[in-house]
């Protein structure tokens, strides 16, 4: 659809001028972010799901207020290693996507969310490293 690279640029700009805490993107189909993402410090919730996003910005690790990033069902298949900047998520979201290795900083989170899962990655079949630090993630990695 034309238009929707249009809708996410919209509301990306729109984010900018609200000072937004949320930016949902959801289901519009964009392939990349631009780096000016990263200056979106006030979000706590970015929502990229069901986007058809292939790369993510490595500015993404700016955004140290975020509690919440969803990046199920998109294209990704590598994650910028400044993920791990984004110690005060509380919910990541990464199922339905094509990631087969997580960087090593993802070590570096520290949700707590004690009965409920934070981090989700559902039908990835031999995700390698980066588990080797999953006891700090502090949730399941359900499969």
């Amino acid at each position: 659809m034309a238009n929707e690279g249009d809708e996410a640029a919209r509301r990306i700009e729109q984010a900018f001028h609200d000072c937004a805490a949320v930016l949902d993107l959801a289901g519009v189909e964009i392939r990349g972010l631009p780096e000016s993402i990263g200056n979106l410090t006030a979000l706590t919730t970015l929502d990229l799901s069901e986007t058809g996003l292939t790369v993510l910005p490595e500015s993404i690790g700016n955004l140290t207020a975020l509690t919440t990033l969803d990046l199920s069902e998109t294209g990704l298949t590598v994650l910028p290693e400044s993920i791990g900047n984004l110690t005060a998520l509380t919910t990541l979201d990464l199922s339905e996507t094509g990631l087969t290795v997580l960087p090593e900083s993802i070590g570096n989170l520290t949700v707590s969310l004690p009965r409920t899962p934070s981090v989700l990655v559902r039908r990835q079949v031999g995700i390698r490293g980066g588990f080797h630090r999953g006891d700090r993630l502090g949730g399941c990695i359900a499969r």
